[in-house]
């Protein structure tokens, strides 16, 4: 499997106690959570790269 990040993203192994200690005290910030109305108006497409984000 092949993971490639996106620009700015940071990868962290996990596998040393520094890489651990940068990935517990990374900053991380909430996705913005849309109104129902505004859902409603999204397109399929839009619907889609909603939902991946919030996964993310």
């Amino acid at each position: 499997m092949t993971h490639f990040l996106d620009p700015g993203e940071v990868d962290h192994p996990l596998t040393t106690n520094e890489d651990w200690t940068a990935f517990t005290t990374e900053a991380t910030t909430p996705p913005d959570i849309l109104a129902p109305a505004t859902l409603q108006r999204l397109t399929e497409a839009e619907r889609t790269a909603y939902d991946q984000a919030l996964e993310d």
